[in-house]
């Protein structure tokens, strides 16, 4: 992944410490919360390069899941960055919070990077703003350690959305060209490779719940407290 010397929101990592003794992706609301105010209160903008090389603080990256009922928005990513996300599936839409995001409020500084990148990534002017749903952290590299996701869900009326040229969606296959993404059911997603916090968010009680079906290879990932029945 490249980069560069603009500023992005980090949090140092020991106020966030008790969210790194797994990987998961947690959906207790209080949990949520404590997340968020953590970030709030203790957040500060770095430059993203150095921020990329140290253990000291946490890169804060909202990202939302687009949905209708059950359904769906998944797009493969393109050929290019991180190797654990090259081809893979995903279905988070977001990115690092930078310092326009930071005008207004510091209590919506979140949700106004979440909006932004709907809009930048997929065209989405969304009347509703994103809910805050989940944190995921994955502890599988160095890298993946860096960051600290805050899962947004956006709740969206259509069945397809229309990704034009124009967006800043290059980080997606075929993003030269436009494209309509039918929402799709996640019992769809069996042959698929999705990135790490995607497969996180499919495997966790929220999908399940939420979600309906899952496909055995998700399913099988959760505590079996919770596939009984």
């Amino acid at each position: 992944m490249a980069v560069d010397s603009t500023k992005i929101l980090a949090a140092p990592a020991e106020v966030l410490a008790d969210f790194y003794d797994r990987t998961e992706f947690c959906a207790e609301p209080a949990r949520v919360r404590s997340a968020m105010d953590a970030v709030r209160r203790h957040g500060g903008f770095h430059p993203r390069e150095w921020a990329e090389q140290t253990e000291s603080v946490r890169q804060v990256i909202p990202c939302v899941v687009v949905r209708n009922g059950a359904r769906l928005l998944c797009v493969r990513r393109a050929r290019k960055g991180r190797e654990d996300l090259r081809l893979r599936y995903t279905l988070l839409f977001g990115g690092h919070v930078d310092a326009d995001d930071s005008n207004g409020s510091r209590e919506r500084v979140l949700h106004r990077c979440a909006e932004r990148e709907l809009r930048e990534e997929l065209g989405l002017n969304s009347t509703v703003s994103p809910d805050p749903v989940g944190v995921v952290v994955d502890l599988a590299t160095p890298s993946s350690r860096r960051h600290f996701g805050v899962v947004f869900e956006c709740r969206i009326t259509g069945s397809v959305v229309n990704v034009r040229r124009g967006c800043d969606n290059s980080e997606f296959t075929h993003s030269r060209r436009d494209n309509d993404y039918r929402l799709e059911a996640a019992g769809a997603f069996a042959r698929r490779k999705f990135d790490p916090w995607s497969e996180l968010l499919l495997a966790s009680p929220y999908a399940r719940q939420h979600f309906g079906a899952l496909p055995s290879t998700f399913a099988a990932q959760l505590p079996l407290e919770l596939t009984a029945g």
